[in-house]
């Protein structure tokens, strides 16, 4: 485990009081990068890691506002983070460790062992990718498809687990809210009201510049 400092306020704390409160589950500010943390007994800070260096704060003051975890009770319960988080020596070794992680629960040809490591990897840096693609998993009634998407969704980024039960309109919003990995079991719409909606969602999110739009009530 790497050493970690806790960051210290800097600045009259008054002058951060007065700043508007941003609830964020990350962030990207110049060379600084932060990502939420939820320990596993429910508190929740930022990893931050500015020039190599790494600490841990509550929160991160810009000079017109503050970083701050989310208040809701999706982070944790809906939306998953990491509970804490460690460096690796390189990718190889990165993605042999998490080829591990899924063989540990999972018994898979090796050529779907890949596939899934590097879906893993990809969800984790897919901001820089042009177009990504989405791993559907098919199979007969007991192959193991529900097991499947617990493993390997439980490491990618911001996974969020969602049923086919589930409606359009909360999936479009939490996916905007946090920017996450979306988990879908049973998600076979075909025969529901809500399959257009869905389609379309999934249709415009494998790409930037075509975002699903949706209106609020005033």
């Amino acid at each position: 485990m790497p050493k970690i400092q806790k960051e210290q306020s800097t600045g009259d704390k008054s002058d951060s009081e007065k700043l508007p409160q941003v609830p964020v589950p990350g962030f990207i500010c110049g060379t600084t990068i932060g990502e939420l943390v939820v320990r596993k007994d429910g508190s929740s800070c930022f990893i931050i890691k500015r020039k190599g260096a790494i600490s841990t704060t509550r929160e991160h003051r810009t000079p017109h506002f503050v970083h701050v975890p989310p208040a809701d009770s999706l982070a944790g319960n809906i939306v998953h983070f990491a509970s804490d988080f460690a460096r690796y020596c390189d990718l190889q070794e990165l993605f042999k460790q998490i080829k591990a992680y899924i063989n540990k629960y999972l018994e898979l040809p090796w050529y779907y062992d890949d596939i899934s490591a590097l879906y893993v990897l990809l969800s984790w840096v897919y901001e820089f990718a042009p177009s990504l693609p989405y791993l559907r998993v098919l199979g007969d009634w007991g192959s193991g498809k529900t097991r499947f998407l617990q493993v390997v969704g439980s490491i990618c980024f911001r996974s969020i687990f969602a049923s086919g039960a589930a409606t359009p309109s909360p999936i479009f919003r939490i996916l905007d809210q946090y920017r996450g990995t979306l988990v879908l079991d049973e998600a076979d719409f075909r025969d529901s009201s809500h399959w257009t909606d869905m389609v379309k969602i999934l249709n415009n999110g494998y790409r930037p510049g075509f975002p699903a739009l949706r209106s609020d009530a005033v």
